[in-house]
């Protein structure tokens, strides 16, 4: 063999441009458009299904104050939820965050209330504040709270109704007393005047 020889240029192979489509690529598209589509169809229906779920529960779920073997304090805290869920209707949903001494400064509820029911309002509010977050002291507390329990509902009861009544003439604001709050705390009525 002679090596040194010189071979011949071999020409390059020709460029016949992009290579056409197979069957199997085509197909390959098809597949992956069809997953992705039961992937979508999948997820909408387990949403929906979901949020039926949830909405089953909530229809299911009743408030404390109706539920069968809740607590006073439950019913007594559910009583407030109605009178809060009164002043939202009336007022708007800025008065289901407001403070019990918030809502003491309140003129505008003051007028609307007239001084007896505001004060009763006050006091209410003020009762439920205690319940949900003072420590439960003396071993009687149940029947104590059984007790305000028959003593607030009816009171309860027209406050909402007032609260949810048309406006009428509003009263005189020079007649409406408000309560004095003191560090969270209600003054004995000797020490009011």
């Amino acid at each position: 063999m002679n090596l040194t020889a010189r071979r011949g240029l071999v020409p390059p192979r020709p460029n016949l441009g992009p290579e056409p489509w197979s069957e199997t690529q085509s197909m390959r598209a098809v597949y992956v458009a069809l997953a992705l589509g039961v992937i979508l169809a999948s997820a909408a229906l387990y949403g929906v299904w979901r949020h039926r779920r949830i909405a089953r529960g909530k229809a299911k779920k009743r408030p404390a104050a109706e539920r069968q073997g809740a607590t006073a304090s439950e019913r007594l805290i559910g009583l407030s939820g109605s009178l809060r869920a009164a002043l939202t209707d009336r007022f708007g949903t800025s008065y289901r965050a407001r403070t019990t001494e918030e809502l003491s400064a309140d003129l505008e509820l003051g007028q609307l209330l007239g001084g007896e029911s505001f004060e009763q309002l006050i006091q209410f509010l003020d009762q439920i504040d205690r319940i949900k977050f003072a420590p439960v002291r003396t071993p009687n507390r149940q029947h104590a709270l059984e007790q305000d329990l028959a003593e607030w509902e009816p009171r309860v009861r027209d406050l909402v109704t007032q609260i949810r009544e048309k406006p009428s003439a509003a009263a005189d604001p020079k007649q409406i007393r408000r309560p004095r709050v003191i560090a969270g705390r209600r003054r004995p009525e000797s020490e009011r005047r």
